[in-house]
């Protein structure tokens, strides 16, 4: 995936676990057919796979009021050969832990590894089915590694990787820019995208440029900061418009 991309910066991955089950990807037409798909995946691990438990991975936060938090919900309410066992959550980067009822819980454990997510399921063979779940977010600097020494080796590998491609230079930040002046940081990456794309004009969404990566600081300019502006992986897209398109657009 990352070899392929060549929006993303190199690296050379590697794991002393040996060989496993290659990641399968889907593209959903829509968020429908990805739903349907989960569905269908689920009931193929556990009717085919035979698997005991099956743990989903979902782009949701907590708050009940938000319609991010449908999916959790939409997840916890499949039952029999579709039941999903915990879910953990990634979207808004907060620390928590959601009983969804009937031992279905959504963990999330904050971001930047300042905490571990730590889940145990206790599991009945005789009656195939989940007796208890716990789970707890614990503060890494709390956190005894030791007592779990394959965590801490997989985590401590993991850091080291990941800290020598953030803290390294890809430019330099002249002067001080807040967060009220990201707006010439979105204009930058317009004129950016327009220069790139040969087009008449670039646009690029608002939301896109976090307000949570800035200040930024006179001095070195690294991936980390590029992260924190913008966190996720972006696609350029280009088509033709009508002059009338535009100014629909524009307003």
């Amino acid at each position: 995936v990352i070899k392929n991309n060549t929006q993303r910066k190199d690296k050379n991955l590697w794991t002393s676990r040996g060989k496993g089950e290659k990641i399968k990807y889907y593209r959903a037409y829509n968020e429908r057919d990805e739903a349907q798909y989960v569905i269908r995946k689920v009931k193929e691990l556990r009717n085919k796979e035979k698997c005991d438990l099956v743990i989903a991975i979902g782009h949701d936060g907590h708050d009940s009021s938000s319609s991010y938090n449908s999916i959790n919900s939409s997840l916890a309410a499949l039952t029999g050969s579709y039941k999903v066992d915990l879910i953990l959550n990634a979207h808004t980067h907060a620390s928590y832990v959601d009983d969804l009822g009937n031992n279905i819980y959504a963990i999330q454990s904050g971001q930047y590894g300042q905490k571990v997510g730590y889940t145990t399921i206790k599991y009945s063979f005789d009656k195939k089915s989940v007796v208890s779940v716990k789970c707890e977010n614990i503060d890494i600097n709390t956190y005894d590694s030791l007592s779990d020494l394959r965590l801490s080796s997989i985590y401590t590998e993991h850091v080291s990787s990941v800290d020598q491609i953030l803290n390294e230079q890809i430019g330099f930040i002249e002067n001080q820019i807040t967060s009220s002046e990201r707006r010439y940081i979105g204009e930058w990456t317009a004129g950016c995208i327009a220069h790139m794309t040969d087009s008449d004009f670039g646009a690029v969404n608002y939301g896109g440029i976090r307000a949570s990566g800035f200040p930024l600081y006179p001095g070195k300019f690294t991936y980390n900061h590029l992260i924190g502006i913008m966190p996720f992986d972006n696609c350029i897209v280009t088509c033709l418009m009508q002059g009338k398109d535009v100014s629909k657009l524009k307003n």
